[in-house]
């Protein structure tokens, strides 16, 4: 083989290496034997709320909640806004 073809084989060997590492390293602590706890992502604040599913569900069949993303939020602290997207100024008496 000719030297360019070796760099690339090792190249390409290397490459599966850390593809292979990196997957078993994403994998082991899900493994049940691991020891390792995941229940909560990394940042994660507050604490879970038990949730009614069976009140969910009946309040969804009803129409009561729709099963949609909201078209219209905002962020928790984020400025209130008027209609047609105008932003609400403070006014001074």
């Amino acid at each position: 083989m000719r030297t360019n073809e070796v760099a690339f084989l090792a190249c390409v060997g290397l490459v599966a290496a850390v593809f292979v590492a990196e997957s078993i390293s994403d994998a082991l602590p899900l493994l049940p034997w691991s020891g390792v706890s995941v229940t909560s992502p990394t940042g994660a604040a507050g604490q879970p709320r038990a949730v009614d599913m069976d009140r969910l569900q009946r309040l969804l069949d009803q129409g009561a909640l729709s099963r949609h993303e909201a078209e219209f939020y905002r962020l928790v602290g984020a400025p209130a806004e008027l209609e047609g997207g105008i932003q609400a100024e403070e006014t001074s008496p």
